[in-house]
């Protein structure tokens, strides 16, 4: 199967670089491309197979080997049959040696069969080991490809009046209740069995419980420099490590679900670890944006320990606040369509998703710099 998917890959491959090389503009070779994306296996699931597939090949050689050298002491029947009688005390009859020869002869071809079977064993896990390290580098080299050539190909077609019409249906696929509940349950039943995630979810409800009394201690440190008049390193590493705990807690619980989500078995429903990573990434997103707007508070660290103008911190402070509404939430249903609705890399809703979004990107950076 697996030398049968890599030819596959491969002949993707040679046919796709073929394609952009001699026809780059051709309609509707975007989707083509972006269909082969989305067809090819998940690389980490056969990354991990190869490591228990190593691991097992290590245990099988060192049983072979213990099986060499039992069969080399073995060997000499005769010998054996001396040197038991020579350990025993008790009288030696000849029924309990010719019972003893058989058993030894026994285990000597049982041996014999032992290390054929070891050979047999490890030669097709070495084959299978070459034949999916052929089809991970295949995978690897093919997806490399897709994603420097996709950006700069047209991989749906222009937006048009039936897409508009399509809209209300996207929707419908974004909200649909039957989806959302796959994923509840899923998410339900991971977590159940998972200590370190209530540990990680008990973390947040502490971190939003304790979240006033950390802004206070931050203030009570601007206070501190204020009537001192003189900052040390040490304050300032302990505002700056105060406020990004405070900027922890939303973005950490998204984390903290997008984690489980991709930890459902792969054998699950795909949309299980499609969600959670695009639910990790935009976590990331949102702890960088709420730690920026932490540090620029009034009497935080950007104005009280790094001295940065006030006029400046209030246009950043603005500009993060808009950009935080529009772009987190945009970024939230540009993933969500695309995850839930792949077919049609998420439809109409992505694309204005993705204008919001990039278009508030824009405006912050244009208003900031």
């Amino acid at each position: 199967l697996a030398e049968k998917l890599t030819v596959r890959i491969q002949a993707d491959s040679t046919d796709a670089r073929s394609a952009v090389e001699n026809s780059r503009r051709s309609e509707g070779l975007g989707e083509v491309l972006v269909a082969h994306r989305a067809s090819l296996p998940d690389v980490r699931q056969y990354i991990d197979r190869s490591r228990a597939r190593k691991r097992e090949i290590d245990s099988a050689v060192v049983r072979n080997l213990r099986h060499r050298e039992e069969s080399r002491r073995g060997g000499d029947v005769d010998q054996l049959v001396q040197n038991y009688k020579a350990e025993l005390s008790s009288p030696w009859s000849p029924e309990l040696e010719a019972q003893l020869r058989d058993l030894l002869l026994n285990r000597s071809e049982l041996l014999d069969k032992a290390l054929a079977d070891d050979e047999l064993y490890l030669d097709r896990l070495r084959k299978l080991e070459n034949a999916e390290q052929d089809l991970i580098a295949a995978i690897i080299s093919y997806r490399e490809f897709l994603v420097e050539n996709l950006l700069w190909l047209g991989s749906v077609h222009p937006t048009n009046l039936s897409d508009i019409r399509q809209l209300p249906h996207e929707v419908e696929l974004l909200l649909s209740p039957a989806v959302w509940s796959v994923l509840v349950q899923g998410l339900v039943g991971q977590i159940s069995q998972t200590p370190i995630a209530w540990l990680a979810l008990l973390v947040v409800l502490v971190l939003y419980w304790k979240r006033k009394s950390i802004v206070v201690s931050i203030e009570e440190i601007s206070k501190q420099v204020y009537r001192s008049g003189v900052d040390r390193f040490s304050l300032t590493l302990r505002a700056l490590l105060l406020t990004l705990i405070v900027a922890s807690p939303l973005s950490l619980l998204l984390a903290i679900t997008g984690w489980q989500l991709q930890s459902i078995p792969a054998e699950s429903e795909v949309i299980y670890g499609a969600v959670g990573v695009s639910l990790l990434r935009i976590a990331v997103s949102l702890y960088l944006i709420a730690a920026l707007q932490l540090l620029c508070m009034p009497g935080g660290v950007a104005s009280v320990h790094f001295r940065w103008r006030q006029r400046s911190l209030r246009v950043l402070r603005s500009a993060l606040k808009r950009l935080a509404r529009v772009y987190i939430p945009a970024v939230l249903i540009l993933r969500l369509a695309m995850d839930l609705n792949a077919g049609d890399t998420g439809g109409l809703i992505s694309r204005l998703a993705y204008v919001a979004g990039f278009g508030a990107l824009a405006v912050f950076f244009y208003r900031v710099f």
